[in-house]
């Protein structure tokens, strides 16, 4: 009886031993693969997420520079137009001098192109004459500025935007201020097939926060502006979806704090908010030469995929190899442990 019995202790001890062993390496495992996946996918985090800011950062620089350039090369433009000798010279009528601009605006297929005189006249070549003294395109200029206004309602209740510049005769005395007026959703045409991530989209806000660019340009028609205190004004509740924010969230009150911040900062700034399940990232970045800012607006998870789909990889990897760990851990403590049982009976 005793060899029975000692057997069947040495088999309750080898049992036990087994069961500590396979609890204790196992848990060490995971507390190991757990450890290792936390620190890859932090330092993963932590490399990756500052180059996806910077990316973005150049992205909305880069923008900023491609609409200051287009806007420069419209005043280039019109600075070289207004040296003709024709509309510099004393001796031709302002009338013809308008008539002058007018076939050259037909031909170049540009926009319309006035002529001011100091008085504040505006000429339409053989039409009637309009006063614009008041008008600050008109003001800037014969102070001797290349001016660019912000889009604005006519007298026709149309979208438009003026850049102006002063015209000099031989002496480099101002004679008189050239206006050319654009459609009001130049800006707007300058951004229309810019995407930055995969539904990324830009647009352009003045000082005062109206939206001067936009994808829906009924926005930009509208000269809604994102700090109307009405929260129940109809047009707000429209430009809180055209930026993915519900109308009842409140972070919306955030998102207004942070544009104006952008718009008080020189440079470039980036901010995020989020309402419900979604996360945004904004990063706003100043026109040169005019008081306007860029903002290009990007659903978080579009920037942080690769990151997300690292961890998603780690995260499975790590857990086939925890199991194809354990099995491995049984089937060597098993076959140890049967060898010390063969061992014992001996």
């Amino acid at each position: 009886m005793k060899p029975q019995k000692n057997n069947h202790n040495q088999r309750s001890m080898l049992t036990t031993i087994k069961t500590k062993l396979l609890v204790l390496i196992g848990i060490l495992i995971i507390i190991s693969f757990n450890i290792i996946t936390f620190i890859t996918i932090n330092t993963t985090k932590k490399v990756l997420l500052p180059q996806i800011q910077d990316h973005i950062m150049n992205e909305a620089k880069h923008l900023a520079e491609k609409i200051n350039f287009r806007l420069q090369e419209q005043c280039i433009y019109l600075e070289t137009l207004a040296r003709m000798p024709r509309l510099a010279s004393t001796n031709i009528t302002d009338k013809n001098k308008a008539r002058t601009l007018e076939q050259i605006s037909k031909r170049a297929s540009m926009p319309a192109c006035y002529f001011c005189d100091t008085k504040g006249n505006l000429y339409i070549a053989d039409k009637k004459i309009i006063k614009v003294s008041n008008k600050t395109s008109y003001k800037e200029s014969l102070k001797g500025k290349t001016y660019i206004s912000t889009p604005y309602k006519n007298a026709l209740e149309n979208l438009t935007m003026d850049i102006s510049v002063p015209i000099y005769d031989a002496n480099k005395k101002i004679l008189g201020v050239l206006i050319a007026e654009y459609d009001g959703l130049e800006l707007s045409n300058y951004i229309k097939d810019t995407v930055i991530a995969y539904t990324g989209f830009p647009y352009i806000l003045d000082k005062t926060g109206t939206i001067i660019a936009h994808p829906k340009k009924e926005f930009v028609n509208r000269q809604s502006n994102f700090f109307k205190e009405d929260e129940k004004d109809a047009e707000l509740k429209e430009l809180r979806k055209a930026i993915g924010q519900n109308e009842k969230d409140d972070d919306f009150e955030n998102l207004k704090q942070s544009i104006r911040k952008a718009l008080d900062t020189n440079g470039t700034s980036v901010f995020s908010y989020s309402f419900l399940d979604n996360s945004f990232i904004e990063v706003a970045s100043k026109i040169k030469n005019t008081e306007w800012t860029v903002f290009v607006r990007i659903p978080r998870h579009e920037l942080t995929g690769k990151v997300d789909k690292l961890r998603t990889v780690l995260i499975t990897s790590s857990v086939s190899l925890l199991f194809i760990s354990l099995v491995v851990l049984f089937v060597i403590v098993t076959s140890i442990l049967k060898a010390l049982k063969n061992n014992s009976e001996l």
